[in-house]
């Protein structure tokens, strides 16, 4: 009896540490486990007046879709890889967004974030789906993702032309995400297009319409989606005949937009390539075809980089010109509200 009292015990010291063991296990797997509620902040507006919208935007400059792509650095795993849709919201363009992310594991992630990828015809952005490993090369592979628009299906494109799935946006972020309280990252996402603004005060005494603005040979067919990457090569520079069927007011001042279209940045070119010339049909007005250069505000400048702003503030004069000595061209970031005053050609 004794011997079975003592084998008993043994048995209850057994299934006790095995208990004990699977407890640990347990309390363990919980804490790897552990998970956080993220809120990521997108913004691409300056919102001047504090109620969420620019002022200045047009429809199609805003987010039309956000894919988000969260990867975890520590296991080279992909968490989240999500695409949502806003083309519906109103009001347009929608300039601004949180997203909330529950459940996400803690630990140090990378941030991807591809707004519009419609805009350049971009597939496959579906994988690296979650659980997907995602190594140094991948990270690369997306990082120099490359728009390359040979027959200038995308870009450039007029603001009309930009409404239905607007302009490519990305950007990327790197944090460390703990699971003590609510965290917001703001992920700064920029526009991988410059955007041209053509303003025109008329001296000429007539009123004229409009059916081009011609620019020169310096509309890439190709950039990176990302921006800060490797420079790319091999890019063919084409002259842009971009379409504007509008009218001119005999009085008209220079303070309204004639033209707003959007192209790839150019890298550094010649100066010669930077022209600018105008089509009319209305007669007297055929010596606006002649091309002019381009004179930008800053000396020695003949690039132009994504996320700017070309303002171009031309005067047509009494010889229903637009010459080349005057005609200054302001380059801004594309979200401030700059005008340069251009004194009247003679």
């Amino acid at each position: 009896m004794k011997k079975t009292k003592q084998y008993i015990s043994l048995l209850l010291a057994a299934f006790m540490a095995a208990g004990l063991s699977s407890c640990i296990k347990e309390d363990y797997a919980g804490a790897s486990d552990e998970t956080a509620t993220v809120n990521l902040v997108f913004d691409t507006r300056a919102d001047n007046d504090g109620d969420g919208l620019d002022d200045d935007a047009l429809p199609g400059e805003g987010i039309k879709t956000l894919r988000v792509i969260i990867v975890d650095t520590d296991n080279n795993r992909v968490d989240v890889n999500e695409l949502r849709d806003f083309s519906g919201e109103t009001p347009q363009p929608v300039l601004q967004k949180t997203l909330t992310i529950m459940g996400l594991p803690v630990g140090n992630k990378d941030f991807y974030v591809i707004a519009n990828e419609a805009s350049v015809g971009l597939i496959g952005l579906d994988t690296p789906r979650p659980g997907d490993s995602f190594n140094e090369a991948e990270k690369s592979a997306l990082l120099s993702t490359l728009i390359k628009d040979e027959q200038r299906t995308y870009f450039p494109s007029t603001d009309t032309e930009i409404e239905k799935n607007g302009l490519p946006i990305a950007g990327t972020v790197s944090a460390k995400i703990t699971g003590a309280e609510d965290q917001t990252i703001e992920i700064p996402i920029t526009r991988a297009v410059a955007k041209f603004v053509l303003y025109i005060t008329n001296e000429s005494g007539q009123a004229f319409d409009l059916t081009n603005v011609n620019f020169g040979q310096f509309v890439a067919d190709r950039t990176r989606l990302f921006p800060d990457q490797s420079a790319v090569q091999d890019i063919i520079h084409d002259e842009w005949n971009a379409s504007c069927t509008t009218s001119v007011s005999a009085d008209a001042d220079g303070t309204e937009a004639v033209f707003t279209g959007y192209i790839y940045e150019t890298g550094t070119l010649g100066a010669e390539n930077f022209t600018l010339s105008l089509t009319s049909p209305t007669d007297g007005f055929e010596a606006l075809k002649t091309p002019v250069l381009i004179n930008f505000s800053q000396a020695g400048r003949n690039y132009i980089n994504r996320n700017e702003q070309v303002e171009i503030h031309a005067t047509v004069n009494v010889n229903r010109e637009v010459e080349v000595d005057n005609l200054e061209i302001l380059v801004v970031p594309w979200d401030d509200n700059h005008i340069i005053e251009v004194p009247p050609f003679e």
